[in-house]
């Protein structure tokens, strides 16, 4: 098996033949599965076109159709809930370096009565993303004239102790959620047990409104071939819009490699230590019917904008954003009323 793998491998020409490349990422989380002692040598074509993170994700957000559809979608729901409210407060999970959330507020200052306070409670596994996050979103609010009070915490979400949780239920100001593609990676040893426990103290919390984006694919099957039968669907297709975005071939190929981290997890990393866990959009929902939520999907008509090479798919739960007939990602909103 790993030898004709191999040997299938060395006959794609990732230069000449655009369309090799996704077989090349999947050959190579395929073999990271079967032999890490051979991924050296297959890293050094990924080596070749290296760069940076941050310029990856920069790149992600500016130039990638769904990334910039699904930030300006989520954070238009969260806007249109906040409206009237003079105090806010807002848990961000996952917040990165808070691009989305400068925004965000920007948007909120923009607003006919804008509100006077906002209150953040930030989580952020990486310390370094969680202070650059707090510099940004501190910066963009003294700007907007709005007042900020900001909690952060340096944890895994299932690590974060009750107190933060008790800091939320005490603060001041209507409650809003967003989860911009980070409860995919909720694992705590039983994935799905952890996830309930996670929507349930949100519940708890009675939130005006939940806002998840997640992608639309079944990456939580624990069997390897139905695996990756739900990642070769979901991953071809976010490959085939890439090559029609109006961006150069350098930066198309960046892309690419963006994703192939995800793909090597999906595919080639063992079952105990996957993150990339992605779920169907009706798993989702029916997580949150079954914690107690409802659908709430603020968008106006006016807030329906069109997007370059997508597809918009919208019911009470949710916008789901398609390369032709394949939905990619869903911004999914939900109340505790």
């Amino acid at each position: 098996m790993i030898k004709r793998l191999s040997s299938w491998i060395s006959t794609l020409r990732m230069e000449e033949e655009g369309a090799d490349l996704i077989a090349y990422l999947f050959g190579k989380a395929f073999m990271s599965r079967l032999d890490r002692s051979r991924m050296e040598v297959m890293n050094l074509y990924l080596r070749q076109h290296d760069v940076p993170q941050i310029e990856l994700f920069n790149l992600l957000c500016s130039k990638f159709p769904v990334a910039m559809a699904a930030g300006t979608i989520a954070n238009r729901c969260l806007v249109n809930a906040a409206e009237g409210a003079d105090s806010l407060k807002l848990l961000e999970i996952g917040i990165g370096t808070g691009r989305q959330i400068v925004l965000l507020i920007q948007s909120l200052a923009a607003m006919n009565k804008p509100p006077v306070s906002l209150t953040i409670h930030a989580i952020e596994p990486d310390p370094a993303s969680l202070g650059s996050a707090e510099a940004s979103v501190r910066k963009a609010a003294e700007e907007a004239g709005i007042h900020l009070d900001f909690h952060g915490c340096a944890r895994t979400m299932e690590d974060v102790e009750a107190e933060f949780w008790n800091d939320i239920q005490a603060s001041d100001g209507r409650l809003l959620v967003n989860a911009a593609f980070s409860l995919h990676h909720v694992h705590g040893g039983a994935p799905d047990a952890a996830r309930k426990i996670l929507l349930s103290r949100i519940h708890s919390l009675k939130p005006t409104l939940v806002v998840l984006c997640e992608p639309d694919s079944d990456h939580f099957v624990r069997d390897v071939r139905q695996r990756f039968a739900e990642s070769w669907r979901h991953y071809s297709n976010v490959f085939r819009l890439i090559d029609q975005c109006d961006i150069t071939a350098q930066e198309k190929r960046s892309l690419k490699i963006f994703f192939s981290r995800e793909i090597e997890d999906v595919l080639g990393v063992p079952e105990t230590d996957r993150v990339e866990r992605h779920e169907r959009t009706a798993s989702w929902i029916q997580r949150l019917q079954l914690s107690g939520f409802e659908p709430a999907n603020p968008l106006q008509t006016q807030d329906l904008l069109s997007w370059p090479l997508l597809a918009r798919r919208i019911d009470e739960w949710h916008v789901g954003l398609s390369e032709g007939n394949i939905n990619l990602v869903s911004i999914i909103c939900a109340s505790s009323r």
